[in-house]
C-alpha cells in the first residue's frame, strides 16, 4: 500500500546530538527542503533502496536483509515537495 508521508517542511527542530548528547538545532528552510527533495530523487533514480524505520536510532549500522524487515515500516518510492514541504510516498 502508497501512503503518502510528510518528512519535513521550513521550521525550527530540536534534537539530540548523537555524539554529545547535547540538544542540537536543525533550522530547516525552503532551500534544505529543496535540496533534500532534489538529493532524494537522485538516490531513487540510480536504484538505491531508501527504508523508512518504525523509528530513528542514533546507533544504527548497516543493516542485514533480515534487520531491513524487521525494522522498517516500508520503502520510499517517491518523493515529492508541496509548496515548501517534502513528502515521501512510502510502501508499506
Amino acid at each position: 500500500m502508497l501512503v503518502e508521508k510528510e518528512i519535513i517542511g521550513p521550521g525550527t527542530y530540536l534534537y539530540t546530538d548523537e555524539k554529545t548528547g547535547l540538544t542540537r538545532k536543525l533550522v530547516g528552510t525552503r532551500e534544505l527542503t529543496k535540496h533534500w527533495y532534489e538529493q532524494g530523487s537522485k538516490m531513487l533514480s540510480a536504484g538505491l533502496p531508501i527504508t523508512v524505520p518504525f523509528e530513528h536510532d542514533f546507533s544504527a549500522h548497516p543493516m542485514t536483509p533480515k534487520d531491513k524487515l524487521l525494522n522498517n515500516a516500508g520503502e520510499v518510492k517517491e518523493y515529492r515537495l508541496k509548496g515548501n514541504v517534502l513528502f515521501g510516498v512510502v510502501d508499506v
